[in-house]
Formats: structure tokens, sequence, C-alpha cells
């Protein structure tokens, strides 16, 4: 579950698996694109994450990794339901209707809004740095809403855009309540538990809605799309970032959100011929700029805490 590279000393490794969280995240958005154009919603959010935490916990399985105890479980749960139900599962509707370039710039809201409820729940004091930050990518957001403001006359684009920022709060709640909990599991075998938990909740939903009956008519892109999400999205990328995380500084690691909005903005233009203009520019690059602010901010108030 871990990129290890053989013949590569140990720096070189985290650092090629920064590149390889950078770049991969940064793909899932047109993967999800080009999925949902064809591939049954709720089916397509579901079954990628069930199938994903299946392969995840049978490496851990293997080795007899312990069985998580009713408390753990109810915690597992509790964020399976709040990031891959709410939070994936409502992005990936979302991008329905919405481009895979504005559905990145807008995930790049999550550390703002996890700066909120940290301060909220964790009592985590903002600094000046923080409330610039969140000044410059409120602003960023203001860009992007203006400069695709015709298209949400169309009552399922603005409904997508609702969708996304209410996905994007919701994640950031999960990843806040994740920081609450004193569960001591591997951080991997804990998101195998969540994703096979969180993806099942999908599948009678999926049922019920008749959607295993239109899997006929899903285009071969869209298996393909499906297929890449589970070993490149889930599997190699979240073991990517988990290996990165034990062996680069967190203020860097961070940078990855920077890297992803890029790569998805220049796919989804290169791809599926999405704008790329100065107002997606604008937009990109003040909404980076916050999150690089909020991010010194957080990193610095937590120095002066110690």
């Amino acid at each position: 579950m871990q990129p290890y590279i053989y013949f590569v000393d140990d720096t070189k490794k985290a650092w090629l698996a920064f590149a390889s969280v950078s770049l991969f995240w940064g793909t899932t958005y047109l993967a999800i694109r080009i999925g949902v154009e064809s591939f049954p919603t709720l089916l397509f959010a579901g079954a990628r994450h069930f199938i994903a935490g299946i392969l995840i916990l049978s490496y851990f399985l293997i080795r007899k990794y312990p069985i998580p105890t009713p408390k753990q479980f109810k915690s597992i749960f509790i964020m399976g339901v709040l990031m891959l139900v709410c939070g994936n599962g409502l992005f990936v509707w979302a991008e329905k209707y919405v481009s895979s370039s504005v559905a990145a710039i807008i995930s790049t809201t999550t550390p703002f809004i996890i700066f909120f409820f940290s301060w909220l729940m964790l009592s985590e004091k903002p600094n000046w740095l923080v409330f610039v930050g969140i000044s410059i990518g409120f602003s960023g957001q203001i860009a992007n809403i203006i400069e695709r403001v015709e298209e949400l006359k169309d009552a399922n684009y603005k409904w997508g855009i609702i969708a996304m920022f209410v996905a994007v709060t919701t994640w950031a709640f999960g990843s806040v309540y994740r920081k609450r909990t004193e569960i001591k599991l591997h951080a991997l075998y804990f998101t195998g538990w969540q994703m096979l938990i969180g993806g099942f909740l999908f599948l009678p939903f999926a049922f019920f809605k008749g959607e295993f009956s239109q899997l006929g008519a899903v285009e071969p892109r869209a298996w393909g799309a499906f297929v890449y999400l589970i070993l490149f999205g889930s599997i190699l990328a979240y073991g990517s970032f988990m290996y990165v995380l034990q062996k680069l500084p967190a203020t860097i690691v961070s940078m990855h959100t920077y890297m992803n909005t890029i790569v998805a903005v220049l796919l989804g233009w290169a791809v599926l011929n999405e704008k790329l203009n100065w107002w997606v520019a604008l937009s990109t690059a003040l909404t980076l700029i916050g999150v690089y602010f909020v991010n010194r901010g957080m990193q610095k108030a937590k120095r002066a805490a110690k």
C-alpha cells in the first residue's frame, strides 16, 4: 500500500510519493467528470470506494491486523457518512453539471473550512495570516462565480455549485472530527474500513433507484475512469499520501493542494475543452494564495501554542 521504490533512498522516495499525490489526485476531477457522463451516479460513487476498501483491507487482514472495536467502528461510520457519502457523493453528483476545473477550484476552499471547524471544535486560535488568507480565498471564489454568472440560470448548475460547497464542508468537518477521535489504527487501515462502510451505504440507494440495470449503457471510457479512480485515486494516491506524511514536513505536504488544482484545471481544458481564460486564472490564483496564507497561519499558530 505504500509506494516503495527499490534502489532509491528514503528522501527521494518521499518526493516521488509527493509527486504521485500531486498528479493523481489532480486527475481525479477529470476522471469523475468522465465517469458520470454515462455511469449511474450513486453506483459510481459507492462501488468505487467499496471495492477500494476491500482491496485495502485484504492487505491488512492477511497480515492479521485486529478488527476495530465497536467504539472505533462508530467513529469510522460517522466519518464514512461525512466524508464519503455526503462529501464525495455530493461532489460526484455535482460533477454531472459542473466542470472538473470549477470543482477543483471549489475544493481548494477545504483548508478555510477546516480552519473554521478547528476554531470551533479544537480551540485553535486564528491570527492575521489566517484572516488574510480567508479574505483572499473568498475573493477567488467570487471571481469564479462572476465568470460563470450566466450559467447560474441553469438550475442543475446552480444546485451543483451548492452541492459542492456542502460536500467540501462535510469533508472538512469529517477531517476535524478525525482529529478529535482517539483511534489508534494504521491510517490506511482506518481508511480502508471507512471506504468499505461509506461505499456500502451507497449501494442500497443505487439498487432501489434501478442503477444496476443501467450498467449496460455505461461507455468504455466511463469504465476506464471507474477503474482508474479505484487504483490511482483511492489506493495509490492515498497510500502515497500516508507515506509522505511520515517523511516530509506537514507544510510541504499541504502544497499538494496547489498542484492538484493546477493539474485539474489544465486537464479539464486539454481533454474536455473546459474554459481556461483570465477569470479562471484569477480565480485559481487568488484561491491558492488564500490557501497558502491560511496554511501558514495555522502552522504559525500551532508553533506558538507549543
